[in-house]
């Protein structure tokens, strides 16, 4: 008979707790709070920086805007949980810090991991990288000496005080990211070639490889999350054409977009690796196009110019430009839509913000995450 009572007791103080947190979180909505979800909570991360510089957050559905970096940043890359800003104080008023930048990594909540400031600067159009386990992250300074500008490739791990020169690597290096957690990919032009080959840079061992074995101009490597297979831009023409090779498979290739001239960083694969997205401009016009691995197909999405796959592969969010006629002229919006992968159903707008003049691909940064914690 205790033992049922105290049961009763439980259930009973279970419910009103429960009851209690609905009408808490009934009275937040209706005053307007902004609350960032739960770690169990999809949501997406929009950074831009056009008129002003912020990085929103906001779930898939468009629903509770939250502001969670208000302070500038130039470039950003992300991994499963964690962001790297690189913040620009070259223009700063103060010029005592004109010589300082600063890098920052911070979570999906806001919160500040780890800043680091130093005379450093980064190479212009070079975006960061960072390892898939957040621990690792690289990136390509631009350092003057005699007045002749050089470009030197730099790590740390999130322990190191200092970012560390990868002296051996010898040539022009760009188009930075991870192939796993030790391993640096990128594409270079050895010193007296003329084009740039993609090879991998293992940080513990030392020991470069060359990763595609061609005379052509490669560029910009993008890996599976699997790691078996890699998406790569080679220089056709005055214009570059997306390639896949099977790392598994001997290096195998094969073209998937020779037609239309692709857009350097805005390669993702899907979280499944069935799907590849990117990026092409015809006659002034962004294109977002998406290729089925399955059907070995590629096809027009939706206009855009940045995207991102949901956790689960089964949406994309996408950013766009949109002008509308409003009294007295034209109105610029910057416009984030979600629209599914497999299905005719037109896409839904989740987020816009006015933006006219010369901000119209403002938006730099897009990610979709499920988790929040670290």
């Amino acid at each position: 008979m205790r033992k049922s009572i105290l049961f009763l007791m439980t259930i009973l103080l279970l419910t009103s707790f429960s009851c209690n947190k609905l009408q808490s979180s009934d009275i937040n909505a209706s005053k307007g709070e902004q609350k960032t979800p739960n770690k169990s909570t999809e949501y997406i991360y929009a950074g831009r920086i056009g008129s002003e510089k912020e990085i929103v957050a906001f779930d898939p559905e468009g629903r509770g805007i939250d502001k969670i970096y208000g302070e500038e940043f130039d470039v950003s890359v992300r991994n499963g949980s964690r962001i790297l800003l690189y913040d620009d104080k070259t223009n700063n008023v103060n010029k005592k810090d004109s010589s300082k930048d600063k890098f920052t990594i911070i979570d999906f909540d806001g919160n500040i991991i780890k800043s680091y400031e130093g005379n450093y600067k980064l190479y212009e159009g070079e975006s960061p990288a960072i390892s898939s386990d957040g621990s690792v992250f690289a990136f390509l300074l631009r350092t003057e000496k005699d007045k002749k500008i050089y470009k030197k490739l730099y790590y740390m791990k999130s322990s190191d005080e200092d970012p560390k020169e990868i002296s051996k690597i010898k040539g022009d290096v760009m188009d930075i990211s991870f192939f796993d957690s030790d391993t640096i990919i990128y594409s270079k032009r050895e010193i007296g070639k003329e084009n740039h080959q993609i090879y991998k840079y293992s940080l513990s061992s030392g020991i470069e490889e060359r990763v595609i074995q061609s005379e052509y101009d490669d560029r910009n490597p993008v890996v599976s999350g699997d790691g078996r297979k890699l998406a790569f831009l080679r220089r056709e023409g005055n214009k570059y054409i997306l390639c896949i090779s099977d790392l598994l498979n001997g290096g195998k290739e094969r073209v998937i977009d020779r037609e239309n001239g692709v857009k350097k960083g805005t390669i993702k694969w899907s979280p499944d690796d069935e799907y590849i997205s990117y990026t092409i401009e015809k006659g002034g016009v962004k294109n977002i196009r998406l290729f089925d691995m399955n059907k070995n197909k590629s096809l027009d999405f939706q206009n855009g110019y940045i995207s991102d796959f949901s956790t689960d592969g089964r949406y994309i969010v996408y950013a766009d430009y949109v002008e509308s006629r409003v009294d007295g002229g034209i109105e610029g919006r910057q416009v984030i839509f979600r629209k599914a992968v497999d299905g005719d159903k037109p896409p839904q707008k989740i987020w816009e913000i006015k933006e006219n003049g010369p901000y119209c691909a403002s938006i730099v940064m897009l990610f979709w995450i499920t988790e929040k914690n670290i």
